[in-house]
């Protein structure tokens, strides 16, 4: 159903579209922004190199959350984002997890180089955030030629947590909010390099969404918005 001009109807629902590490958060608080008298929204989750090609490609325009701000950076670059609305939402760490049930568990990133973890689990170091982040973890670490034999690529942090919760791995990498899962076992922080940006999640109007996007957008960056943020576990 198409209003004046052409443009989406008033009523279609404005389309976010988040990544995957923000399953559990984005839905609560896009029913948060509805039950505060806004316009209705259903979110798109997967990884976010997935979600911006989608975009490129002409999924239908509304408000975009990535978990590495380079594909907010690509998106611009082609013009397909609204001036002035890209801002910081949030910020995240790695850490290793393993299965509950798991009889050993790792200490240091060095212990995953052992005879133990013969598979880890990561997001596609090609495509996913989650996985770029983690090469560029264990490459300063020296480990990531000792390791990458026994890496089981997954499409997004969730598939990666999936599989550690159904002890189909050895490990795996995923996001400290991620970690909280009581499927999975946090074994221990996985640092970035010391000179590199920390993980951020920022947000970006995509170019051509209707106004209800906007203030979406708004709510997202709001107050009440960083209070639900908080206490699923992302970071300021």
């Amino acid at each position: 159903m198409l209003g004046a001009c052409g443009d989406p109807a008033s009523d279609d629902p404005v389309r976010v579209y988040a990544a995957a590490s923000l399953t559990d958060v984005v839905q609560t608080l896009l029913d948060d922004h509805a039950a505060a008298g806004g316009a209705r929204a259903v979110a798109v989750v997967g990884a976010t190199s997935t979600l911006a090609r989608q975009l490129e490609a002409g999924a239908r325009p509304g408000v975009f959350i990535a978990a590495d701000p380079t594909w907010v950076a690509y998106l611009e670059e082609r013009g397909l984002t609204e001036p002035g609305t890209r801002r910081t939402l949030a910020t995240n760490r790695l850490v290793v997890v393993v299965p509950p049930v798991a009889g050993d568990v790792p200490s240091s990133p060095q212990s995953l180089a052992g005879p133990l973890f013969r598979r880890i689990a990561v997001g596609d170091p090609e495509h996913v955030p989650a996985g770029r982040y983690t090469r560029r973890a264990l490459e300063r670490l020296g480990l990531w030629e000792k390791v990458v034999s026994r890496l089981v690529v997954c499409a997004d942090v969730r598939a990666v947590r999936a599989l550690v919760a159904r002890a189909e791995v050895d490990a795996g990498v995923v996001y400290a909010t991620d970690a909280r899962s009581p499927g999975v076992l946090a074994a221990f922080d996985l640092p970035l390099p010391a000179d590199d940006p920390p993980i951020r999640y920022e947000l970006v109007v995509a170019k051509g969404a209707p106004p209800s996007a906007a203030t979406l957008a708004d709510f997202l960056a709001g107050p009440a918005a960083r209070a639900v943020l908080d206490e699923a576990g992302f970071e300021r």
